[in-house]
């Protein structure tokens, strides 16, 4: 019934699922082991979860993408669909990671100025 593009597409779709969450698990046990405080494990499962799931639904799109081209669409628009949709797949989880690490990092600074303003007033008195 499948042909061997659909197969190929299949294979590669899941892959891109598997490595995808395998990464993302790890980063995200990473954050829990680095931030302890309940709080910052919350948000640590909550970018776990909201990445396992970007992931499954990019590697679905590749699937589909790639199932498009080899079963329909062998032309120069249903290429550059592939493409466009493969870019897309590829630096959206470094554009979440950017954001994700820009807060962290105001937060962190934020914290700091704090703690700085609060030795500052405890010098002072």
């Amino acid at each position: 019934m499948f042909n061997k593009g659909v197969k190929n597409a299949s294979i590669v779709g899941m892959t891109l699922f598997l490595v995808g969450t395998v990464i993302i698990g790890y980063w995200a046990m990473f954050v829990i082991i680095d931030d302890l405080s309940f709080k910052s494990n919350a948000i640590a499962r909550n970018w776990y979860i909201f990445f396992s799931i970007g992931i499954a639904l990019m590697g679905l799109i590749f699937s589909i993408a790639f199932y498009k081209v080899n079963k329909y669409d062998q032309t120069e628009k249903g290429y550059l669909t592939l493409v466009i949709v493969s870019s897309i797949t590829i630096f959206t989880p470094f554009i979440f990671f950017w954001i994700y690490f820009v807060v962290k990092f105001a937060e962190h600074k934020k914290v700091n100025k704090l703690k700085i303003k609060k030795q500052t007033i405890n010098l002072a008195l």
